[in-house]
């Protein structure tokens, strides 16, 4: 007798639980009743949320290069097509000028976020800010910060810090709640007197402002010119971001649960003069950071954990050490990104070590300083756009006028706006190159200084590229 036919809802949890993106593919190519289910968008969907994508690699953030995973690396076939698809130069991006060059500042989850400076700076305290999907050539031209809500920076003296990221969607439940295709942004300025927080949400295509605590408030005796200088780079782990810094006890931390800031202290150990420490998830929401010891070679790092309390409670863990010529770079999820500098028998190249097993994986054949891990599906089923086509929500500035934001379009190779391409075989290579620079989820820092706005200009800028 011949067994009754699997119900499509419990087939539907099978496929689901495949472990990898190649696996789902071969079961769709096995079986046409297979392939029907999982090219429905309401099953990509859960996939993409159970399933992060893999990580292809790193996108150099000076030069616009994509340094793609490499064999034996189980990424390395779909870091070779998203090479091939993707326009990593970002051409597509509109009104190109080269006296105002887009620079990266963020990558998370197939989108990446560029800045430029406006023609007109004095009119809004923010940068040009654009995300992009640059396999599916989709973009969408971020509003200026309106002028009720940038009243409070634009009149602000004394020292300033900038910085701007995209926000990760947190939980599962949050996740699966949210359009694949949506997404948040951050702008923060530190003021003298306290944080000041901006939210890009692209479901309502407006800014918002977040109140926050003074500086006094968070931490009594806090002074923000003591310490401004200090935070140079961002971390990720466990639904906040942290700034930390390579010469103070301090660092910065953002719920953005809550979207609350605070600030904790160190581990108390020693560091490495001028290095900065790198800070990772674990299971069950613990935070770990690692402390590169001072006047060790090779490099010994502490490795101190949080149980996701207080900061004041962390406990060390057993120490790791580094080979000869290598480094953190900075951390993925629960992968720490380490460098190789090379020897005369091995080349420089970039590893990922998981946190939680140790297992070492070698991912390319590069030593970038400056790049952002590349996380996103391969052009298949699962590789939908991250970046919606939708309608315009504000004004943004030109060099002459105000004039409507255009809707996130997908362009062509060239930077002319324009229906899809009829191939991905069409996009333009990108260039691969073995020099690149600071890896994970930290951004281009800019610092501003002097006596602050007057009139709607700002006295003096310096920009850390």
């Amino acid at each position: 007798m011949a067994l009754p036919a699997i119900p499509d809802e419990l087939l539907v949890e099978i496929l689901l639980r495949l472990p990898t993106a190649a696996d789902l593919i071969r079961a769709s190519a096995a079986c046409v009743s297979f392939r029907r289910l999982i090219a429905g968008r309401s099953f990509t969907r859960r996939f993409r949320k159970l399933h992060p994508p893999p990580l292809l690699g790193f996108l150099d953030t000076g030069r616009l290069r994509f340094h793609p995973a490499v064999p034996p690396h189980p990424s390395a076939p779909a870091a070779r097509a998203v090479a091939s698809a993707a326009d990593f130069s970002f051409d597509f991006l509109p009104s190109p000028c080269s006296s105002r060059p887009w620079s990266v500042q963020d990558v998370l989850d197939g989108r990446v976020l560029l800045e430029r400076p406006r023609p007109r700076r004095r009119e809004s305290p923010s940068n040009e800010m654009v995300v992009c999907d640059p396999l599916h050539r989709h973009y969408l031209l971020l509003p200026r910060i309106p002028d009720d809500l940038a009243a409070s920076v634009v009149h602000a003296q004394g020292f300033c810090y900038e910085d701007s990221c995209l926000v990760p969607s947190g939980d599962h439940e949050e996740a699966a709640a949210t359009d694949e295709a949506s997404f948040r942004v951050i702008w923060m300025m530190l003021l003298p007197t306290k944080p000041v927080i901006f939210v890009f949400c692209s479901g309502t295509g407006q800014w918002r402002t977040v109140p926050s605590l003074t500086w006094s408030e968070m931490s009594p005796g806090f002074v923000l010119s003591t310490h401004v200088f200090s935070f140079l780079r961002r971390h990720y782990a466990h639904g906040c971001f942290y700034w930390t810094s390579c010469s103070t006890e301090k660092f910065l931390a953002l719920d953005i649960r809550r979207m609350e800031f605070s600030v904790a202290v160190h581990p108390p150990c020693e560091r490495k003069p001028g290095e900065n420490v790198v800070i990772a998830e674990a299971d069950q929401g613990m935070i770990l950071m690692f402390v590169p010891k001072p006047n060790t070679s090779p490099v010994i790092y502490t490795v101190w954990r949080n149980n996701g309390g207080r900061f004041t409670q962390w406990q060390m863990e057993k120490p790791i050490t580094l080979d000869s010529g290598s480094g953190l770079m900075g951390a993925a999820g629960r992968h720490l990104l380490l460098y190789y500098c090379g020897t005369s028998s091995v080349g420089r190249s970039c590893f990922t070590r998981d946190v939680n097993t140790f297992q070492l994986e070698r991912v390319c054949s590069a030593y970038p300083k400056q790049t952002h891990a590349y996380c996103n599906f391969p052009p298949s089923l699962l590789s939908s756009p991250t970046v919606s086509i939708g309608t315009p929500h504000a004004d943004i500035w030109e060099v002459e006028d105000v004039v409507p934001v255009p809707e996130a379009r997908e362009a062509g190779p060239g930077g002319v706006q324009g229906p899809v391409l009829a191939s991905a075989a069409q996009a333009p290579k990108p260039s691969f190159d073995n020099n690149g620079a600071e890896a994970g989820r930290g951004g281009a820092r800019r610092w501003r200084w002097g006596w602050g706005w007057t009139c709607g200009v700002c006295r003096g800028q310096v920009a850390e590229v």
